[in-house]
């Protein structure tokens, strides 16, 4: 065994090891570089062992400090009594003999002394390769880097079975048997285990030392204690570096000098990802010792900072944050650094006009809501004018929020405000800005009651400020609160009164709107004009916005009031792609097609939409407006009683869907059961009987695929057996 025998098993990791033997054969220096914890060794021992007519050589330098014990302990690896003396040609007599690969592992803190030793094992033989793991990259010629990933994750509504085919869970469940024979995953379990997954952000170590803790605590009391690196001793690790992801983590962090350390405990003031401007404001602000962008770059290199390439964002995986942030409450520049980030972020939603008048304005901040996360509660405290005008910028993402739910950002705006007792614009802006979110989150008498004061404060104010604009905006609102009050009429009144005085995405909104009004009034034709009046304002003003689905929605919702159910379906499958194309996540269209689907008698299909949207409400807060038809939801009980037994699995289904899986439902692909059409036609032929490989000839397409397929299609319908498919498929294939 080569590197020592491992205590545990290797798990997971196919697609790296494949990748890593590859680039050995083909690249003479390889170094996998990652952070404390992410595996690297264990990798490079289980890549070693898979080679085939290679003698590898193994040179562990964890305990070497001395830089001049590595050149010995390289010779001692090939097997020649070296002191560090040998000239190349005994080295080259030494390698000579076989095809080798010779593996320096953790060279990081010994990096000049390693950089020798492999220029100088390729310098006297072609056919050796040398094989490297390393915190920081050796920086010599012909050097291939390759970062090893975290571990792969589920998503948030994986099922058991998809969770079990990621390396994440697993490794946590490989390491919690051992901890706890018994241990099994459950529905009930998984949420708990994806959790620690997520905290532990897919580093080995970190799921290693969760899941040992199985032996004294509960799942639950796990998730509720998990101090993430804090973590007790790993008792089969022999490196004291490794018996906590906190001795890993600090592993690295001695390595750096005072500019970089400097740098790395301040971006603990970022929860998310994070852009170089960010970083470099922040820690300026601050005051330093270096260059943030030259710190910023060797943090990358020493695998404490994540960049990605795609995006150009920086981020610290969560278990290397928590360090920073102890590093940075230790150092007393918590306050200073935070005040930094505030004052960054307060700034850039002021740069940021109109982010929602297109479909790429705004993204700078939008994607920010993380970080913002961390200075609101400092700024309502200390700046509540500068947490006004922070959130008032996401207040007005609302149909744009994702990951922003907006009953934080309401909750927020209300703590702002009442930390701001002036009564002046900024404040009746904040009014309006909470009404709207409001709207959006509550549908009870109280709520509506209180929007409305907020508006007639706001109103007051723009009226005695003489503020135009703010005045248009706070009756608007007050035509939306009259719909919510069931006053049809009176916000008909409103709406038609301020579309001269509305800028163009205003008069589409108030057109969108209006429609529906004139709609349930009785006016037919007049709602026909004003949804294509709408539709032509967005074209002309603003054809990429992302509140243009919402024109599609109540265009959906005239037609539903006129009985036209195809011509709803179809707006709604519109405004579905309108959402893709602007990354929206409403649930309204996929609500509202649920309905749709439930009059049709199609009660499966609306369940399983219907739990989607559900799905999308928890994770944003955005549901459609009370006073539209189709949001009404008294057909859900008829439905839930016509599945009988089998309710609570279809809505399970549709609470974990995919996006593009719901998408599909909702075009009306597989409408008739829960499989697409393609998996449909599989699930055909293996009632019927044929094998895997009769399938993939007769579909012409390969036996893995068909395999993939036949496994998805159990797990999608909860079935143990190809037997069980023909029978689920004739009980649900065109039933209604």
């Amino acid at each position: 065994m080569i590197g020592g025998t491992p205590l545990t098993s290797f798990v997971g990791r196919r697609r790296e090891l494949a990748l890593l033997r590859r680039l050995l054969a083909s690249e003479r220096i390889v170094t996998i570089t990652g952070p404390g914890g992410a595996g690297k060794t264990r990798i490079a021992r289980e890549v070693a062992n898979q080679l085939r007519g290679v003698v590898v050589a193994w040179v562990d330098l964890a305990a070497v400090r001395d830089p001049g014990a590595v050149a010995p302990a390289v010779e001692r690896a090939l097997g020649v009594m070296g002191d560090g003396t040998l000239t190349s040609k005994q080295v080259a007599s030494a390698l000579e003999r076989t095809p080798r690969l010779i593996v320096l592992d953790n060279c990081e803190h010994l990096a000049e002394a390693c950089t020798s030793a492999v220029l100088r094992l390729v310098a006297v033989s072609e056919q050796t390769r040398v094989l490297t793991t390393s915190r920081v990259p050796l920086r010599v010629n012909a050097e291939r880097l390759w970062g090893l990933p975290p571990l792969s994750r589920p998503g948030a509504r994986a099922t058991v079975g998809q969770a079990m085919r990621t390396d994440a869970v697993r490794l946590f469940m490989d390491r919690a048997v051992g901890a706890a024979p018994t241990f099994a995953l459950t529905e009930q379990r998984l949420p708990m285990v994806l959790e620690l997954c997520e905290r532990a952000a897919g580093l080995p170590l970190a799921i290693e030392l969760a899941a040992a803790r199985l032996r004294h605590l509960s799942l639950s009391d796990l998730v509720r204690l998990h101090p993430r690196h804090q973590l007790p001793a790993l008792g089969s690790s022999s490196d004291a570096r490794y018996r906590t992801l906190g001795g890993a983590i600090d592993w690295s962090h001695q390595l750096l000098t005072e500019s970089e350390r400097e740098t790395f405990r301040r971006l603990a003031v970022f929860d998310g990802d994070f852009s170089l401007e960010a970083a470099e404001a922040v820690c300026s602000a601050v005051g330093s010792v270096g260059d943030p962008a030259t710190a910023l770059t060797s943090l990358v290199d020493a695998s404490l900072v994540d960049f990605s390439s795609s995006t150009g964002r920086y981020r610290l995986l969560e278990p290397i944050r928590e360090f920073a942030e102890q590093r940075l409450s230790e150092s007393r520049e918590e306050e200073r650094t935070t005040a930094a980030s505030a004052a960054y972020f307060v700034k850039l939603a002021t740069v940021e006009r109109d982010p929602e008048r297109s479909s790429t304005e705004g993204d700078r901040l939008r994607r920010e809501f993380a970080n913002v996360t961390v200075v609101v509660p400092w700024l309502i405290k200390t700046d509540p004018s500068g947490a006004l005008r922070l959130l008032a910028r996401f207040a007005a993402f609302r149909w744009t929020a994702i990951p922003v739910h907006l009953s934080v950002v309401s909750a927020w705006l209300q703590r702002a405000i009442d930390a701001y007792p002036t009564s002046d614009a900024l404040r009746a802006r904040a009014l309006l800005l909470r009404a709207v979110l409001d709207r959006e989150v509550y549908d009870d008498p109280e709520h509506t009651a209180d929007l409305r004061r907020a508006i007639d404060d706001a109103l007051g104010v723009a009226e005695r400020v003489g503020d135009r604009e703010l005045e248009i905006a706070a009756r608007y609102s007050s035509g939306s609160v009259a719909m919510q009050e069931g006053r049809p009429e009176a916000a008909l009144g409103v709406y038609s009164a301020l579309l001269p005085e509305l800028p163009p995405r205003g008069r589409a909104m108030a057109l969108s709107v209006r429609c529906v009004l004139k709609q349930m009034l009785g006016d037919a034709d007049g709602a026909q004009q004003d949804v294509a009046s709408a539709l032509a304002a967005w074209q002309e003003h603003d054809p990429t916005s992302p509140e243009r689905f919402l024109t599609r929605l109540c265009s959906a919702d005239v037609a539903y009031r006129l009985g036209d159910l195809e011509r709803a379906a179809a707006d709604l499958n519109e405004a579905i792609a309108w959402q893709d194309a602007t990354e929206l996540q409403s649930p309204a269209p996929f609500e509202m097609l649920a309905h749709i689907s439930a009059d049709r008698g199609d009660h499966r299909r609306a369940l399983k939409l219907a739990a989607y949207a559900e799905h999308l409400y928890t994770e944003t807060g955005q549901w459609p407006s009370a006073f539209l038809a189709l949001t009404d939801r008294t057909w859900l009980e008829r439905a839930q009683r016509s599945l009988g037994a089998d309710a609570p699995r279809v809505h399970s289904a549709g609470w974990r869907m995919l996006a593009e899986d719901a998408r599909a439902l909702a075009r009306g692909e597989g409408s008739s059961s829960e499989l697409t059409r393609r998996e449909t036609t599989i699930a055909g032929f293996v009632a019927a009987g044929l094998t895997d490989r009769e399938i993939a000839r007769r579909l012409v397409i390969s036996e893995r695929t068909i395999e993939n397929h036949v496994r998805h299609i159990r797990e999608k319908l909860g079935l143990r057996s190809r037997a069980q498919v023909g029978a689920w498929l004739a009980t649900h294939v065109g039933e209604k």
